[in-house]
């Protein structure tokens, strides 16, 4: 899911107990939820404390690259706490994310190679 809005702390860190879309699918496939330099910054964990969530090298992998806190539409949330980003910013990272899942799949022991789904708006893609 590059694009999420309703970003809660990690690893039901939040008041309430809950947890973001993004863990919620790590979890149901036994993944580790990665969140994107954007993601920290909304949630406001410094990076170098972000090992937790941070660090996603084996598959499978969840990773939310772009988020804010506020669970509305992203323009609206983009109006309300800033960190725009581009269309073109979100294709890089998904191409990022694209590498780096077939490296990982490349130097395992995956004979089939890697799988990415990605969540947009409506479903996955």
């Amino acid at each position: 899911k590059p694009v999420q809005t309703g970003l809660l702390p990690p690893h039901g860190g939040s008041v309430s107990g809950e947890v973001s879309d993004g863990e919620k699918v790590a979890s149901a496939c036994g993944a580790r939820n990665y969140l994107g330099k954007h993601c920290l910054k909304a949630l406001e964990i410094p990076q170098e404390q972000a090992s937790g969530t941070n660090t996603a090298t084996q598959l499978p992998k969840v990773s939310t690259l772009f988020g804010w806190r506020e669970a509305v539409s992203p323009h609206l949330a983009v109006q309300r706490e800033g960190r725009a980003v581009s269309d073109k910013e979100i294709l890089r990272a998904i191409e990022k994310e694209h590498l780096h899942v077939h490296d990982l799949a490349s130097s395992s022991d995956a004979s089939g190679g890697g799988l990415i789904l990605v969540e947009i708006a409506g479903g996955p893609l």
